[in-house]
Order: C-alpha cells, then sequence, then structure tokens
C-alpha cells in the first residue's frame, strides 16, 4: 500500500486554566436522530451504564449539516491508525483528529499539560473528561463543514454524551461509529513488533506492515521508535481499562444508533478495510 502524509489536525493542549470541571451532559445524538438520555446508574466494579432512549428530540430539528463525521473504536492496539491512514490514503478530502496523537506530542515535548498526563498515560490511565472534550472540539471545529475521523475519543459512556451534546448544539452529530473488534491475543503480539514515527503518527508493524527501509519513516526517513507505553505489562493494563470502560459506550451507540453502528471484525487490518472501505463510501454517498 503506498504510503502518503498524513493529514492530521493536531492542536497544542489548552493551558492549565483549561482543567475546571464540565458540567455532564444528559442528552446525545447523532445524524438525524436524536435521544435524551439520562445515566441511572454507574458502578466502579462493572462501569456499566444504565441510560435511557426516550425519543428523538425535536429541539435539535432541522440541524443535521453534511459531511463524514465518525469516530473510530477499538483496543489499544487494534489498527485503528493504520486503517484511518487507508480512509486517507483512498479519501483526499477526509481529515484525521487523533486525540491520542496529540496527547503524546504534549507528553514528549514535556509541555505543562504533557506533564500532568505522563503519569497517567505510563500507567495505561486515561486523562480527564474535560480535557480530551476540549482537545477534540478545538481540532473539529476548525475543519468546518469537512469530512473527518476522530480517533481516540470518547472512551465511556459520559465522554460520549458529552461529545453528542456539544456536536448537535453545532448542528453536527456523529453519521458513523465503526468499532474495530481484534482479540486481545492478536493486539498483544502486535505491539511487540509495532514501531512508529513520532512527528507524523504513522505506524508500522514488522510483521506485516514494515517500512521500506528497517527503521525508518518511508516518508521522511526519519528513525522510528517504541511508544512508552508499549510494554505487555502496560498493554494488558489499558486493555482491562478499555473493557471495563469503552464496551459500554459501544452499547450506547449500538443500542441508541443502530443504523450508524458497525463493528467489523479481523486479524489484521486488511481484513477488516474491505468493508470499512465500503461503509465510508456508501456514508460520503449520502452526503
Amino acid at each position: 500500500m503506498a504510503t502518503a502524509s498524513v493529514r492530521s489536525s493536531m492542536l497544542r493542549f489548552p493551558s492549565a486554566s483549561w482543567f475546571g470541571s464540565a458540567p455532564r451532559i444528559s442528552c446525545s445524538g447523532a445524524a438525524n436522530q436524536f435521544y435524551s438520555c439520562r445515566t441511572i446508574i454507574s458502578t466502579p466494579s462493572t462501569s456499566e451504564t444504565t441510560y435511557t432512549p426516550i425519543g428523538p428530540s425535536s429541539s435539535f430539528e432541522g440541524v443535521s449539516q453534511p459531511g463524514l463525521r465518525m469516530v473510530l473504536f477499538g483496543k489499544p492496539g487494534s489498527g485503528k491508525g493504520t486503517l484511518s491512514q487507508m480512509v486517507l490514503d483512498s479519501y483526499p478530502n477526509v481529515n484525521l483528529v487523533s486525540v491520542g496523537d496529540v496527547l503524546r506530542k504534549e507528553i514528549k515535548n514535556k509541555s505543562e499539560v504533557g506533564k500532568r498526563a505522563e503519569g497517567l498515560v505510563a500507567r495505561g490511565e486515561f486523562v480527564s473528561d474535560e480535557i480530551m472534550l476540549d482537545i477534540a472540539l478545538s481540532a473539529l471545529r476548525p475543519l468546518n463543514d469537512a469530512h473527518w475521523i476522530l480517533d481516540g475519543f470518547p472512551r465511556t459512556v459520559a465522554q460520549g454524551q458529552m461529545l453528542d451534546e456539544a456536536l448537535i448544539k453545532e448542528g453536527k452529530g456523529l453519521n458513523m461509529v465503526v468499532n474495530l473488534a481484534v482479540s486481545d491475543d492478536v493486539i498483544l503480539k502486535r505491539i511487540e513488533d509495532r514501531w512508529i514515527h513520532i512527528p507524523s503518527g504513522r505506524v508500522y508493524n514488522t510483521t506485516y506492515n514494515k517500512p521500506a527501509v528497517e527503521g525508518k519513516d518511508d516518508i521522511t526517513g526519519e528513525a522510528l521508535t517504541k511508544r512508552p507505553d508499549d510494554t505487555p505489562e502496560v498493554f494488558s493494563r489499558r486493555l482491562d481499562l478499555y473493557n471495563e470502560q469503552t464496551f459500554p459506550l459501544l452499547k450506547y451507540y449500538g443500542d441508541s444508533f443502530p443504523s450508524i453502528t458497525h463493528t467489523l471484525k479481523g486479524e489484521t487490518s486488511d481484513e477488516i478495510w474491505p468493508t470499512l472501505n465500503e461503509l465510508v463510501q456508501q456514508t460520503l454517498d449520502r452526503t
């Protein structure tokens, strides 16, 4: 597969003053279907959240805008970066907003927020909802009506509700939700072989997606590196957190918006790509 430059919408983290608490959102929606939801119970032991769709909300009628607005879910190491790049290569007018890449850049640059987040990331934990929402929205808003994929956010039902409410207020609710279903065993093998180009976020794998020159990025020729959190211990913890926190979010989208929610299975990105490509094309055709 030919590799092209990543068209990513990157931004710097907000200042420390952005760490203030934001209200939790009780409404959510996507595309032309909008639902008001209320969180009834959330338990730390299971991270299961019960929500109640109570029907379309007339307050959001007629505000949906054209354009691909997609969130991409998958366990750490499931191939989100590789498949996102394949979409970008095939559809030059689609933009990628990778919240995780922004986070890693800030940690690498030792910014104030990066230092605060570094310990959490090293332990395989997540940064606060409010910070991640601010990062995501600050990247999406400059895109206006352009097509985009959001990777790395939301991760929980609460975050999904916060994001949906913010997008709906701007008439730009999600119209495509994709979950990459890859087993833990396959993922743990992948991270042993994974190398990345930090400035662009390009991901390589020495088993099935090798760089043209060993240890070098295909585009720039710069050195590839391992992520500090690419260890079996950290990844096992990250997978546990994903199972606890993100599975309820997938159920939330699947139950509330089944027509735009898709689960794609496969052991490699090449196996998953044909179905993802078809779904993206269908969504673009409708917009």
